[in-house]
């Protein structure tokens, strides 16, 4: 099965059955040249323009410490906005047009389908957004900066900005599986990414570890990474309680879908 209507002879078996040719077809809708360079220039100006501003702006030794900030806070808001933008309609829209039910007609499994949107729809993004980005944000602080930052401590921060993003797609997806209308896919999860704000302020005054908990704590983390500042908080607990939601909201979404007749 391809987008051209050409067979595609089946050999996966059990819940790999279609994988490879959904793969296929979401590559194909995602990955076209056209669409990266779109989203890289947005993303250029929403992010490393800022960057930009705030290195102009800061003047003496804490120029680089700003940027770092001024990036990376940018990136934890934004980027999570993003990825359910672009996320939000990946089941809603298939199941609204009759292609999901089309699709699952074939040789094709559900948690194929889930999975093949998941990797694609992540892999994009955290490429286009979080890497490329970094990169060009790295090499404006190196400028600078007067010299090459750390690159590692960076890298890390990169990493765990990812993590968060990716999160936020599970979440959205399985969130595409409940509901019919795209507005509570929509506004639950920017209603959490801006709700973490304010409640991470107010469990760090009740206590230390308990921002820890929730993915929003990924974005202090990052800074400290990025500057290698030295830090108590446990680094990991977040991280595990990410990842954790991350997989439970993939199985979760899994198991919705395959519940739903089409």
């Amino acid at each position: 099965m391809t987008n051209g209507g050409e067979l595609q002879l089946i050999r996966e078996q059990g819940w790999r059955i279609g994988f490879v040719n959904l793969m296929r077809r979401e590559i194909s809708r995602r990955f076209s040249m056209r669409n990266w360079l779109i989203q890289g220039v947005i993303w250029l100006v929403l992010l490393n323009l800022v960057l930009a501003l705030v290195l102009e702006a800061e003047e003496g030794g804490q120029t680089i410490t700003a940027g770092v900030t001024a990036f990376i806070l940018a990136t934890s808001v934004l980027a999570p906005i993003g990825m359910v933008v672009a996320a939000h309609g990946a089941i809603i829209n298939e199941k609204k047009a009759g292609t999901a039910a089309w699709i699952l007609s074939k040789p094709a499994s559900r948690i194929a389908f889930i999975l093949s949107k998941f990797i694609t729809i992540g892999l994009g993004f955290v490429i286009i957004v979080i890497f490329l980005q970094g990169l060009i944000a790295y090499t404006q602080l190196s400028v600078f900066g007067g010299g090459l930052i750390p690159a590692f401590p960076f890298l890390g921060a990169l990493i765990l900005m990812a993590i968060n993003v990716i999160f936020y797609l599970s979440f959205t997806l399985f969130l595409g599986t409940i509901f019919e209308a795209r507005i509570p896919v929509l506004g639950i999860p920017i209603g959490l990414i801006i709700g973490q704000v304010f409640l991470l302020a107010f469990l760090g005054n009740v206590s230390e570890w308990l921002p820890n908990l929730f993915p929003g704590s990924l974005s202090d983390m990052a800074i400290q990474t990025a500057l290698e500042s030295s830090t108590s908080a446990p680094w990991i607990l977040p991280v595990f309680v990410t990842l954790s939601l991350t997989a439970l909201f993939v199985y979760l979404a899994i198991v919705r879908f395959r519940s739903q007749e089409f």
